[in-house]
């Protein structure tokens, strides 16, 4: 039988901490873990995701660049997106809005009740 989670893309380059976002997501979501954004690309022509958590300082092209290529492949021009990121000044977060993410959420996570519950509104919008 297929899964019927909703599909996200996580982009960390820490492994680490992808495994462990996985592992707190993994029961309410089909989750593709990529550590970078040649990866993330191949994975969404792949399977499109529903959704992406995006770290934004991800080695070669950072996650605002990797979020713009992600929404110019078909169908994903609309996908949300949820900035993941240590990056925590209040600066840090306007830019993370006004580069296209629809919510940012600070490393380390300490709630991932409160994480998956914005992943479960911003599916909930589409």
């Amino acid at each position: 039988m297929p899964d019927r989670r909703r599909h996200i893309l996580i982009v960390e380059d820490a492994v680490d901490s992808l495994e462990l976002f996985t592992l707190m997501l993994a029961d309410d979501f089909e989750v593709t873990g990529c550590t970078s954004c040649t990866e993330a690309l191949s994975a969404s022509r792949a399977r499109r995701p529903e959704l992406v958590l995006m770290d934004i300082a991800i080695p070669e092209i950072d996650g605002f660049d990797c979020l713009k290529h992600l929404r110019a492949l078909p169908g994903m021009d609309q996908l949300p997106a949820v900035a993941v990121t240590a990056f925590a000044y209040p600066a840090d977060r306007a830019r993370c809005l006004e580069q296209g993410f629809q919510a940012f959420v600070e490393k380390p996570v300490r709630d991932y009740a409160e994480l998956r519950s914005l992943i479960q509104g911003l599916l909930g919008k589409r």
